[in-house]
């Protein structure tokens, strides 16, 4: 049940926020860069927790959302160098709006009709990119510099975002987890769970599906402004639609339904293939497959929910085993 996981949210999330600044203090910029990257994508995966976890819908867009953000945000920070919310803020806002268009066909698709559709537009938005080069920099891309730093703040670029990057992921976190506790939250299981028996309870189809998109393009978009300026440059091939299959894959093995382990799901797609690829790049697809199917094979949960869970029956079985 999703109040269930409510305390894991707030606790995750409050974790977050109480490591960040030791970690960028202590932590080389090369590493605090890598880890903002993996906050910008663990964003993006709880949208998806939100519209496919949450909602039931099924959803290949999320690269696509996470393009748009990121373009906009650059489009945003090239224009007036706004602080750092600023931009990211205008990108999820952008990719929110087309988010919202992307729901209306799923007012009338399930299933894997709606993943086709959903996966058009991420198939599209590279060869857009590319030719709308007046406003996108087409093939060379855009190059966004680096982000202002107050002067009152001693921190390099990488240690400013990375702080910044930590308080927003925890603030969605919580968010999102306190969401699914809400009437919106409990119409939107409703509907995964059989849209025929929630409709008939009253819930609006219309409202749920298109908010659901709604939601997770806001935070696909807003992961996506953030990574544009962790990265300071975005171009086509960043978002082909690739991306949209590994935001997939780092929703699932962190756990569909479970919210905070979005950040498993981000660091597992940011760092394992590096992982892989140092110890034989000649293999690293297939470690980096058989990696995904042993997690999915003993967490199908996810690994937060599936050793909290183990936790528990330990507790329980030693409890029982002390009963007289």
């Amino acid at each position: 049940m999703p109040s269930a996981r409510i305390p894991m949210g707030s606790a995750v999330a409050l974790l977050l926020a109480l490591i960040a600044l030791p970690l960028a203090m202590f932590v080389p910029a090369f590493t605090l860069n890598q880890l903002t990257i993996a906050a910008s994508l663990g964003i993006a995966i709880v949208g998806l927790n939100v519209v496919t976890g949450l909602a039931g819908q099924a959803s290949l867009a999320q690269g696509a959302f996470f393009a748009v953000g990121a373009y906009a945000a650059g489009l945003v920070q090239m224009a007036w160098a706004a602080p750092v919310p600023i931009a990211p803020i205008a990108g999820a806002l952008f990719a929110s709006v087309l988010g919202l268009l992307t729901g209306l066909p799923a007012i009338r698709l399930r299933g894997h009709y709606l993943a086709v559709v959903t996966l058009g537009l991420s198939v599209a938005i590279v060869p857009i990119a590319n030719r709308w080069s007046s406003l996108t920099g087409g093939g060379a891309g855009l190059n966004i510099g680096s982000v202002p730093i107050p002067s009152f703040i001693a921190a390099g670029a990488d240690q400013y975002l990375f702080v910044w990057a930590s308080g927003i992921i925890a603030i969605v976190i919580f968010a999102a987890s306190r969401m699914a506790a809400t009437p919106l939250g409990i119409a939107m299981a409703a509907t995964r769970e059989n849209q025929v028996a929630a409709a008939a309870m009253g819930v609006d189809m219309r409202t749920v599906k298109i908010g659901a998109f709604g939601a997770s393009a806001f935070l696909g978009g807003l992961g996506g402004g953030i990574y544009a300026l962790s990265t300071g440059f975005v171009a086509p091939e960043n978002f082909t639609p690739t991306l949209s299959l590994m935001l997939l894959v780092g929703a699932v093995i962190g756990g569909i339904r479970s919210i905070p382990s979005a950040i498993v799901g981000a660091l597992f797609i940011q760092f394992v293939p590096q992982f892989t690829a140092a110890v034989d790049k000649h293999l690293a697809g297939v470690l980096f497959g058989l990696a995904i199917v042993l997690l999915i094979r003993f967490f199908p949960d996810g690994p937060i929910e599936g050793l909290a869970n183990f936790a528990l029956r330990r507790v329980a079985n030693s409890d029982a085993r002390k009963t007289p």
